[in-house]
């Protein structure tokens, strides 16, 4: 079985470390967000139906790996 890592960032949110640990939760909004708090909670749920997993690697710039089974 491969594994196939992307990395993506993003260069416009901050997101304190408070919120480290909750940014994959529902309704979790990084600092002056204007989202609902649903779209990294839905990333999570796809990578994870999909046997694959997304993290957050660092915050500054905010930078997320992808690992997905190929």
């Amino acid at each position: 079985m491969e594994r196939n890592d992307k990395d993506f960032k993003r260069w416009s949110a901050y997101y304190p470390s408070i919120t480290r640990t909750k940014i994959f939760d529902r309704f979790s909004q990084g600092q002056e967000s204007q989202g609902a708090g649903l779209g990294l909670a839905i990333v999570d749920e796809i990578m994870s139906l999909h046997e694959g997993t997304v993290e957050l690697v660092h915050n500054d710039p905010v930078s997320f790996n992808l690992t997905l089974k190929r």
